[in-house]
């Protein structure tokens, strides 16, 4: 789902490309509920790394915490972290105050 995501709300691919994704889940997985789900992490480039669009950002977000499957939020999410390769998609959060930036 994270590559699939990634492609909806950032290359805009087509939002039916989820439900491919939750059908290929159904077809292959026993219980397809228990997959974690998320848009960023430590192994990868974060989301806002590429392009800065906090509308796409939310949608993300939104689909994390409300679709199929366990949410999964990375820390430095809520902060907006954008940082690229390793190890820069693995910001100190200390700095930041802890201030909620999402609106």
């Amino acid at each position: 789902m994270y590559f699939t995501l990634r492609n909806v709300f950032q290359q805009q691919y087509s939002m039916n490309t989820i439900n491919t994704t939750l059908n290929q889940y159904n077809q292959n997985l026993a219980d397809p509920g228990a997959v974690g789900s998320f848009i960023d992490n430590h192994d990868n480039p974060r989301f806002l790394c590429s392009d800065y669009d906090i509308i796409a950002y939310k949608s993300a977000l939104t689909y994390i915490l409300t679709g199929a499957g366990i949410p999964i939020i990375y820390y430095g999410t809520e902060q907006e972290f954008s940082g690229c390769n390793d190890p820069n998609n693995r910001e100190v959060l200390w700095p930041t105050n802890y201030n909620v930036c999402l609106k």
